[in-house]
């Protein structure tokens, strides 16, 4: 018999139920209603039945876990024990060691890099772009357009900018 694939979906700020954990709750119940073993990992107790009233969720079968307050690298490691993790919340940035792992940005922040990371970001992954779609700037999104063969999504004054490639 083949065990139940994991998922977890991580929001240290599950427990203040705003826009950003209703995002989260969609997530978990999505990929509960997909068949995965699911849990939603905070820090802090929430009210079950509140969280599902003000924000119209079915939280049934959904784990809800509670961890302490832990450091990032003990963060990362606890992503290891899942198939498919989400990490939803705002400015908690730690590496992702499950078998697919997402991070999901709904305001982003500054991320502080190592001298190693600052070269890979701006000299080496560059230097890439002829090999792989990647973005040349960035910010957050509003809607797509298509303009001299590639593919702008608006974020304001910024745009995020991907060269259009074709697959045959």
């Amino acid at each position: 018999m083949k065990n139940k694939q994991t998922a977890a979906i991580y929001d240290r700020w599950l427990f203040t139920l705003g826009g950003g954990e209703q995002v989260a709750f969609a997530y978990a119940e999505t990929l509960r209603d997909l068949g995965y073993e699911t849990s939603l990992i905070t820090h802090q107790e929430i009210n079950i039945e509140k969280a599902q009233e003000k924000m119209g969720v079915n939280l049934k079968s959904i784990k809800i876990i509670c961890l302490p307050v832990i450091s990032s690298e003990e963060l990362s490691q606890y992503t290891e024990n899942y198939d498919v993790f989400i990490n939803t919340s705002y400015l908690d940035y730690f590496p992702n060691r499950s078998k697919k792992g997402f991070l999901s940005i709904f305001f982003p922040g500054q991320i502080f890099l190592t001298p190693y990371e600052y070269i890979k970001r701006a000299v080496v992954l560059p230097s890439l772009s002829n090999f792989f779609v990647y973005p040349s700037r960035y910010q957050g999104f509003r809607y797509d357009e298509y303009k001299e063969k590639l593919i702008y999504k608006w974020l304001g004054k910024e745009v995020l900018i991907f060269p259009v490639v074709r697959i045959n």
